[in-house]
């Protein structure tokens, strides 16, 4: 589960401690001078004695992580495994236990440009995942059994990243019925998906809830910014313990 940091222990706070250390290190800057950067007060030499032990106020804390979640969001996503894989259990399980047991396949596909038209794919007899190619449109086809609210999440390289619904937020309200996504947020129609780039397998995570959405922390991730495992964690085990939240995963390959 994400920490508050504002109830954080001693030893969450030494975990955080180290990565700050690091940071300033790689700044060629000493510890003191990193937090003045990040809180904008001096401090004597002494208080790297009472970071390094982890006693330093759970405000500053907060306002630490803060600031790494900003600026430094790798060395906060370190901070998060370090703190998950202490409190028992690898990073991103609860996640992954999710996709393996909750997550299902009808009902929503992708459909791709062929020709002048569009072809709902998915995966094949022989469970190979569909192939799309570089700069090829596609979008996500979508068959709604119930109102709620659409959470998505896009793999690729080992990473998680928000997949846009609506402009660039990851988080639509969703009516029964079939449904085209992402959608351009002006015109409302559909704002096709293409990757000129990276080949490779993809997959993309689609989540329904009716009723309150465990989503807060996703909308909270920056555009292009691999989601923390602690915050997949927490999604995983919200949406697991939610018998009306039903979750689609479809794998796919860029070539």
């Amino acid at each position: 589960m994400p920490i508050d940091w504002l109830k954080a222990t001693i030893e969450e706070r030494q975990i955080l401690y180290r990565q700050l250390k690091d940071v300033a290190d790689r700044k060629n800057a000493s510890i003191e001078a990193l937090c003045f950067e990040i809180l904008g007060c001096e401090f004597s030499s002494e208080y790297a004695k009472t970071l390094r032990s982890g006693k330093y106020s759970c405000k500053n804390a907060f306002q630490f992580y803060k600031w790494l979640r900003s600026n430094k969001p790798d060395a906060a996503a370190r901070v998060d495994e370090a703190i998950e894989e202490m409190s028992g259990g690898p990073a991103g399980s609860k996640w992954q236990a999710l996709l393996e047991d909750h997550a299902r396949e009808d009902g929503c596909r992708l459909a791709v440009r062929r020709g002048k038209g569009f072809e709902i794919v998915g995966l094949t007899r022989l469970r190979s995942a569909p192939k799309i190619k570089l700069g090829q449109d596609f979008y996500l086809h979508l068959d709604c059994p119930k109102p709620g609210t659409l959470g998505a999440l896009q793999s690729y390289n080992g990473a998680w990243y928000r997949l846009p619904l609506i402009g660039k937020s990851p988080v639509i309200s969703v009516t029964p019925g079939e449904r085209s996504l992402p959608l351009h947020p002006d015109t409302g129609k559909i704002d096709y998906l293409s990757e000129a780039n990276d080949t490779g397998p993809y997959e993309f995570v689609l989540a329904l809830v009716p009723g309150p959405d465990p989503f807060e922390l996703l909308r909270r991730i920056r555009e292009r910014q691999s989601v923390p495992p602690a915050v997949l964690d927490a999604i995983g085990e919200a949406l697991a313990d939610d018998e009306e939240a039903l979750v689609w995963r479809l794998p796919f390959q860029i070539v």
